[in-house]
């Protein structure tokens, strides 16, 4: 009798509450239907797993605790491999772009299994940082595949570093069902904006304060409700003082279910400075509120129809925003077309259509494994690995 594939995905910690980790869980969850599936994580321990996972997946911890990238990646080796051979692991999902640099050691010497770089990011939006670039050029390089969230990101990583257009997917991460099947009638009576995220820099706390400043004392009857913790949230709390909002710009903390907060809202917000795919504009736009973010390189684009179903605004000017939001804000009817306009392309993000992607992906790296293949036959090799 034949054997499933075994697909590996490695991600930083369990104890992660980030974008980037969900996707890896959910991903898992619905892989585990159709395929033997290991989550790995580089370090910390297995009970800190923050997201809801399904009892066929197995679960790991290679390494105590964290250290320095070149530290990991030297420690990572021999377990990785280990395990990889071990379990028969046909494909490994390696999700961001510290886990394609810790994994490179075992890529460039482990030759029995496939290798998939999936860019959590946006190439372009961290093009300067050196160590960032150099880690997904070799990622990419190195590994049989590179997955990116947007089609942008596909094409930068064509040119920039001259691979092959074969070798790059771009694959959107996909909508919960939990939300589609949620979506209720838009309440034009909810006087809530939402925004989700890491109380941090590069997701624009201190644009979204100035944005606050600006836009809230003009509507004394709005609530801004803040969810995510992060290196900012006492600076935030300070400011949030300072400035008398307390009563409207609200730090909420993490919540357990993200989701019981969008029924509620009336507009989704993104303030970030930059993005891969951003996961609350993707889940706003599941329960049909109007959504607004600043047009960075990739990923609000190719979500948010500008003037349909929310509004696109140039980085970074925080005055645009505040005027865009205000509009909205005091147009009951164009948050309820915006609303409606929501749906019309929501069948691009469904879960189904992204996951045969994945699997089409899979089956073309290992087509001996994905037509069940007798157990102990690994992935079929194009032959040792090179620089592109």
């Amino acid at each position: 009798m034949g054997t499933r594939m075994n697909i590996l995905i490695l991600v930083s910690h369990p104890g992660s509450f980030g974008g980037t980790h969900r996707v890896a869980v959910n991903l898992a969850n619905r892989m585990s239907f159709d395929y033997n599936v290991h989550l790995a994580s580089v370090y910390g321990s297995s009970e800190q797993l923050q997201f809801p996972l399904d009892s066929r997946v197995s679960t790991t911890v290679f390494l105590s605790e964290e250290d320095r990238l070149r530290s990991m990646a030297l420690a990572l080796r021999k377990p990785l491999i280990s395990y990889l051979g071990q379990h028969d692991i046909d494909v490994v999902l390696l999700m961001g772009n510290y886990q394609g640099f810790l994994a490179l050691p075992a890529i460039l010497t482990y030759s029995k299994t496939r290798f998939i770089f999936c860019d959590h990011g946006a190439l372009m939006n961290q093009w300067d940082s050196r160590p960032v670039r150099w880690m997904r050029r070799w990622s990419s390089r190195l590994c049989d595949a590179t997955v990116t969230l947007t089609q942008q990101s596909r094409r930068d990583y064509i040119e920039r570093f001259k691979l092959p257009a074969d070798k790059v997917h771009a694959i959107y991460n996909w909508l919960d069902p939990q939300l589609t099947d949620r979506r209720k009638t838009y309440d034009i009576d909810s006087r809530v904006l939402l925004w989700a995220g890491r109380l941090d820099e590069e997701k624009g706390a201190d644009l979204l304060l100035d944005i606050a400043r600006q836009l809230l004392p003009r509507f004394p009857q709005w609530r801004w409700l803040v969810f995510g913790t992060g290196e900012m949230q006492e600076q935030m709390a300070e400011e949030i003082a300072r400035f008398d909002l307390g009563e409207q710009l609200l730090l909420c903390g993490q919540v357990t279910n993200l989701y019981d907060e969008y029924p509620k809202g009336s507009i989704v917000t993104l303030t970030s400075y930059r993005e891969g795919l951003p996961l609350v504009l993707l889940e706003g736009k599941a329960c049909g509120l109007p959504l607004i973010s600043f047009d960075v390189a990739t990923g609000p684009a190719e979500i948010i129809r500008d003037g349909v179903d929310g509004f696109l605004i140039p980085p970074f000017d925080t005055s645009a925003y505040a005027e865009r939001l205000a509009q909205m804000m005091n147009d009951d009817l164009l948050r309820l077309e915006m609303s409606q306009y929501s749906q019309e392309n929501i069948t691009m993000f469904d879960q189904e259509t992204i996951y045969a992607q994945w699997r089409a992906l899979l089956a073309g790296l290992c087509p001996d494994a994905a037509n069940d293949s007798a157990k102990g036959v690994v992935c079929a090799s194009t032959g040792p690995r090179s620089e592109q």
